[in-house]
């Protein structure tokens, strides 16, 4: 258990991380992804399908969410490269885009914009979600008891003096 709670600790760290990121600035994110070699070509190529892959599948999660995002043809046209790579079916023309690792590694390059691309787009709606939990904070059904006001229970007193001190309870 100690181990695992290790484990989440460091995901939930990096998760704040990427959060705070951005925040702070958008355009300055940058995914972890990995390289690879293919055959005997020496040249080591950003690899960011299986990065991809996980997002989409995130996204798959809670699809219907997504749909104003994909509805938007600016925003989705963000989301492209990131389906390109890690959509689990695409049209045969979407797979002549992703044949050569140079074709991969080019929609690699272009995932950091299009997350900031993204996060922009959702902006907006974030914003309005924090608005209405604000306005769905506590209201009080009557007004607040003044300090010097008699308390509500009906004994006249002060609320120190009568169910806030410890000793007296009705």
């Amino acid at each position: 258990m100690e181990q695992a709670q290790r484990i989440l600790d460091l995901i939930t760290r990096h998760m704040n991380g990427i959060v705070w990121s951005f925040q702070d600035a958008p355009g300055a994110f940058e995914p972890l992804f990995n390289f690879t070699t293919f055959g005997n070509d020496r040249k080591e190529y950003l690899d960011a399908e299986m990065w991809a892959y996980g997002f989409m599948q995130g996204i798959a999660l809670c699809r219907e969410d997504w749909q104003s995002l994909y509805d938007d043809s600016e925003a989705a046209a963000a989301l492209r490269p990131i389906y390109l790579l890690g959509a689990d079916e695409v049209t045969k023309d979407e797979e002549k885009l992703t044949r050569t690792p140079a074709q991969r590694e080019k929609l690699a390059k272009q995932i950091p914009a299009g997350l900031a691309a993204i996060y922009r787009y959702w902006l907006p709606y974030r914003k309005a979600l924090h608005e209405r939990t604000l306005a769905a904070t506590y209201q009080r059904e009557h007004p607040k008891v003044g300090r010097n006001d008699p308390f509500p229970c009906g004994s006249g007193k002060k609320f120190k003096k009568c169910c806030g001190a410890a000793t007296v309870l009705h």
